[in-house]
């Protein structure tokens, strides 16, 4: 232990980061309640990225022309279907919009929108910052879907973890569009 350490703990306690094997860990090291007692020093994984990579991470998130929208909209219009995106007229800009038939499609990324599924799951670091982000996003959803079924409009809400099933997304796509 060095003696900026030993100093920290007799202050009280003493929180410092590091990278470690590619991972950020956070050393908290605890002044024991006892004088007799030795001092307690753990480490515990923060983040599998190093700051660096994790706002990289970040930054390439898109909210338009996403993974899971390119794949609906492919899958519409090789079924024949023309439509819209991102009409701002309307409450939330939905993904995809036939203007005719009032009906919209949303896709949702499960993490982003809080969807019930192994990729909606909140993160274990920072869930005072990410826990009221992500529960705004869903609420806000639900006002704008409420709002656009208020207009007329009929909804269709697409989960990334949806897009798995092709045959399926397709039969949805078709039963919630009609004919054309």
């Amino acid at each position: 232990m060095s003696a900026a350490e030993r100093r920290a703990i007799a202050k009280g306690g003493l929180s410092q980061f590091r990278i470690r094997r590619g991972r950020v860990e956070q050393r908290i090291v605890e002044r024991e309640l006892h004088p007799s007692n030795a001092t307690m020093s753990a480490y515990i994984p923060m983040d599998t990225r190093t700051p660096q990579q994790r706002r990289r991470i970040m930054q390439a998130v898109k909210s338009r022309d996403t993974k899971p929208e390119m794949i609906v909209r492919r899958c519409l219009h090789a079924m024949g279907y023309r439509y819209r995106l991102h009409r701002k007229d309307l409450p939330g800009r939905p993904d995809i919009v036939f203007g005719s038939r009032r009906k919209a499609i949303f896709v949702h990324g499960c993490f982003w929108h809080r969807h019930d599924c192994a990729k909606g799951r909140l993160p274990k670091s920072r869930l005072n910052y990410w826990k009221p982000k992500l529960d705004e996003n869903a609420i806000r959803d639900k006002t704008r879907l409420e709002e656009l079924d208020e207009l007329g409009w009929q909804t269709l809400v697409i989960w990334q973890c949806e897009l798995d099933d092709m045959e399926a997304l397709a039969a949805r796509l078709q039963d919630f569009v009609g004919e054309r």
